[in-house]
């Protein structure tokens, strides 16, 4: 008998260590919703029993979590996830959710539509009362689901769609539909595509002129990588770029750019030919990966080139990121690169930037150039020509289009110009000719 009562025990107890590790698999510790392999099974189970039922998928997505986390402690982190699945099953009282990370989901039925205005006000609501100031979130919506394929795909969709506007200060709220998905067919080609790509030589460098505003005669240019298909259509710039940023084979394709840099100057160096310096972009990926400056002093120095020729443009962006973009660029400057800071004025404060990284030359971003006439525009052009070059830089103007912008920055002392007004940018044959004009 007594063996028995403690064969029952260990049931009982094996039992309840069974549930807890059940318990533990299907609920997320911090908020008790569903994790996402217990989503998806509940989800499928329940297209299966209402077959005739047609279900939304509805995604938030908390910006710069880990800055929360950073700023206010991770036990402040919870107490955000938690009001959000709190919020979410008020906003959704008959969803199926769950949480990943800091992002969550909701499966609905489609007979609920939720509007903009619908999201805007929940939105407002949860802003207002969150355990945090100034909380951002980006909202998907996938409406209709196509119920025939895996529930983590689902998600994958609706997660695509509001990465379109990770970075988007105007819209925090994306649609997922098929152009989105062919969007990410495309893009998964050209990821299959890139190390042939490289090898065959098909991505080309073209270059773009920088006139002295004075002689009209070209004192510089910018190299510009240019992607000619397999079947001799141009791959646009804005679809591969910043997709190689996203997944990081940009840094590859920058040693590819500033490669064929050397190699041109070089080949023209030897013919005795006439060489301007040719700036090269490196990209805020590249900036922060190992090895790089040693990597292009090399290249440099195999080539048996002047440093000079192969100046390093940095985006605004990266130069005002803090001290490590610091140090990386008093290290280019060690080595012997001219540094110029490009995009200067394209949305973020960096008059202070200035002051505190080692840059020959300024380019005055396109959006600035686009102010000239209105009086406030002309005022901050002028200054900020004046300040740089009081600073020992020379500056050059992006995205010049019209004389009149010339006669601007003709009086207002900029040194150089770039832009269609003068040349678009030019496969190496006929810069090459330009040259020689």
């Amino acid at each position: 008998m007594p063996e028995v009562v403690l064969g029952r025990i260990h049931s009982i107890i094996k039992l309840r260590e069974s549930v807890a590790t059940l318990s533990a698999v299907e609920f997320d510790t911090v908020t008790n919703l569903y994790t996402m392999a217990a989503f998806s099974h509940h989800a499928e189970y329940m297209f299966q029993n209402n077959i005739e039922e047609e279900y939304s998928l509805f995604s938030t997505d908390i910006a710069e979590f880990k800055l929360i986390n950073s700023v206010y402690g991770e036990k402040m982190g919870d107490e955000v996830l938690k009001f959000m699945a709190k919020s979410l099953a008020s906003f959704i009282p008959n969803g199926l959710l769950a949480k990943q990370g800091d992002r969550f989901y909701c499966m609905y039925p489609a007979t609920r539509k939720l509007t903009e205005e619908d999201i805007s006000e929940f939105s407002v609501h949860f802003v207002k009362d969150a355990p945090i100031p100034n909380v951002v979130i980006k909202y998907g919506i996938y409406e209709n689901v196509d119920k025939s394929i895996p529930v983590s795909i689902l998600c994958d969709r609706v997660t695509m769609a509001t990465a379109g506007i990770k970075r988007d200060l105007t819209h925090n709220i994306a649609y997922y539909d098929e152009n989105i998905s062919l969007k990410q067919i495309r893009d998964q080609q050209m990821e299959a595509n890139f190390e042939d790509a490289v090898a065959d030589e098909d991505f080309v460098v073209y270059y773009q002129p920088k006139v002295d505003i004075n002689t009209n005669k070209i004192e510089a240019a910018e190299a510009l990588v240019r992607w000619m298909g397999k079947d001799g259509k141009m791959v646009p710039p804005g679809e591969f770029i910043p997709l190689f940023e996203q997944d990081g084979l940009v840094h590859r394709l920058d040693e590819y750019v500033f490669y064929k840099v050397c190699e041109f100057q070089k080949n023209r160096l030897e013919k005795g030919l006439r060489v301007v310096p040719i700036s090269v972009n490196l990209s805020r990926s590249s900036v922060y990966f190992g090895g790089t400056i040693e990597k292009y002093k090399k290249m440099v120095e195999t080539f048996g080139i002047p440093m000079e020729l192969v100046p390093i443009e940095l985006t605004e962006s990266a130069a005002i990121e803090g001290v490590r973009i610091i140090h990386l660029a008093e290290d280019l400057v060690d080595a012997g690169f001219s540094l110029h800071m490009d995009d200067f004025g394209a949305g973020y404060s960096s008059l202070s930037s200035l002051g505190t990284i080692p840059f020959d030359v300024i380019k005055l971003d396109k959006s600035l150039i686009d102010q000239i006439g209105n009086t406030k525009g002309d005022v901050i052009l002028q200054y900020t020509i004046k300040i740089a070059q009081r600073l020992g830089m020379k500056v050059v103007a992006e995205g010049v289009e019209n004389i009149r912008q010339i006669e601007f920055l003709k009086a207002a002392g900029c040194d150089m110009i770039q832009g269609y007004y003068f040349s678009a940018p030019k496969d190496q044959k006929t810069f090459e000719e330009m040259l020689e004009q």
